[in-house]
């Protein structure tokens, strides 16, 4: 009986865009690395991940955001997701980094948009709930790194250059997205739409920038 102790090395793939080209050389890379490929199709992901990997394990009772998840009844025929994912199951994980590695130097732009693990607290989730929080994940740390970095910007810049409202607009926007930055460092989740406004607001007041 396979239980998670057990599990077989896996890697499975979502990627409805991906070529057959690129998908044998992730199946050769996988087989390299002595693990199974699996490929995920949009029918799947009313399955729980650990469904995914033959486990049959059942649905848990709170999925993600507390959602109470009572069952799953056939194929998924929802709005089909749009990013590719890559999911490593009873691979080591020290061995993930190389892995990626090879993946990024094979596939290029094609590459992945989502990696993920399965672990024993995340096997009771569908699919399509695990791939919305990875979503939500991946959104919160684009604007997380956009925020870090236009911070950083304002440090190396020079206000004396720059028309004094104009810089003042921009700095005042950083500003408001550090807060932002500090509070996610610390493990506090930050609303999307605010750090949306705070994204924007700060493209407006860079395109605004006026040199003396």
């Amino acid at each position: 009986m396979t239980t998670w102790q057990n599990l077989e090395k896996q890697i499975l793939v979502y990627a409805p865009d991906l070529s057959s080209d690129n998908l044998a050389k992730v199946e050769d890379l996988a087989a390299r690395h002595d693990a199974k490929l699996v490929v995920l199709h949009p029918k799947d992901f009313n399955r729980t991940l650990g469904q995914a990997v033959g486990l049959g394990t059942p649905l848990s009772k709170e999925g993600p955001g507390g959602k109470l998840v009572l069952e799953v009844s056939g194929d998924y025929t929802g709005e089909q997701p749009e990013e590719s994912i890559l999911y490593f199951a009873g691979f080591p994980h020290q061995d993930i980094p190389a892995f990626l590695k090879e993946t990024s130097a094979l596939l290029g732009d094609d590459n992945f948009d989502l990696k993920a693990s399965l672990t024993p607290s995340n096997l009771g989730w569908r699919l399509i709930d695990h791939y919305e929080e990875l979503m939500r994940e991946h959104r919160m740390m684009k604007s997380f790194e956009f925020l870090y970095h236009a911070d950083m910007f304002l440090n190396t810049m020079d206000a004396e250059e720059y028309e004094t409202e104009s810089y003042e607009q921009f700095s005042a926007a950083v500003e408001e997205g550090r807060v932002s930055v500090e509070l996610l460092k610390k493990g506090t989740d930050v609303a999307q739409d605010i750090l949306d406004e705070q994204v924007a607001a700060i493209n407006m007041a860079y395109r605004s920038l006026k040199l003396k």
